[in-house]
């Protein structure tokens, strides 16, 4: 069973470990080189509650989510 299955693992795994190297450039301390799967797992959920939150909060008139 996938795992996160609203994400694009490889894109969002080089993001975070981009993000981490340009937050934490400078400051002495250790890089990060690895994602885990259970960070993947809540960076999907909390996309899911976006996309909820999204369309909760959008009226309910046409047909396209804006």
């Amino acid at each position: 069973m996938n795992a996160t299955p609203h994400l694009n693992r490889q894109r969002v795994r080089e993001c975070a470990l981009e993000i981490a190297k340009t937050r934490l450039n400078g400051f002495g301390l250790p890089r990060f080189n690895r994602v885990s799967l259970s960070f993947l797992a809540r960076v999907d959920r909390r996309t899911v509650d976006v996309i909820r939150d999204e369309i909760r909060k959008h009226p309910s008139k046409g047909k396209t989510l804006q």
